[in-house]
């Protein structure tokens, strides 16, 4: 997979960069939040119609937190009568940091939401499907943020 910042081939750590998820190379990938690294090499999988391999997909299922997840934490933990500081106990978390989550000023993490899924019962994680596109970059492979910043500095000229 080529890097989605300078081109490189070996982009397939998924990071989070300036607040956008972005495969990136491992040069690219300091001083960004990593969200998943390359996995060992996974054997292909063969296609349900029983033809061909899967290639990836030109769209993925992601998991995201729902949008009222701070009101539906607060209803779920009161409903059940737990204060915020026993819930932040059992899932060893500050219980600032889920006064936050509750009040919606922060975002529980995919693994954060499992874990209040699991204690309050409730449902935070959605599947959405984010689809990918292409744009016909210099090497045709796609266009990377310096592709952008080329065609910004151009039109600036």
């Amino acid at each position: 997979m080529e890097c989605e910042i300078c081109g490189r081939e070996g982009g397939d750590i998924l990071a989070m960069v300036e607040g956008a998820k972005l495969y990136v190379c491992h040069g690219c990938s300091s001083g960004a939040k990593i969200i998943s690294m390359p996995r060992q090499a996974a054997p292909a999988r063969q296609n349900q119609a029983g033809g061909g391999f899967l290639s990836s997909p030109a769209s993925k299922t992601e998991l995201e937190v729902v949008d009222d997840f701070g009101s539906t934490i607060r209803r779920a933990r009161e409903r059940y009568g737990l204060s915020l500081a026993v819930v932040a106990e059992r899932l060893n978390e500050k219980e600032s940091f889920l006064d936050r989550i509750e009040k919606e000023t922060a975002r529980p993490s995919e693994g954060l939401a499992r874990k209040l899924e699991h204690e309050l019962g409730i449902k935070l994680l959605e599947q959405v499907e984010s689809s990918s596109f292409e744009f016909g970059g210099k090497s045709g492979k796609g266009m990377t943020l310096g592709d952008v910043l080329e065609i910004e500095k151009k039109k600036k000229r």
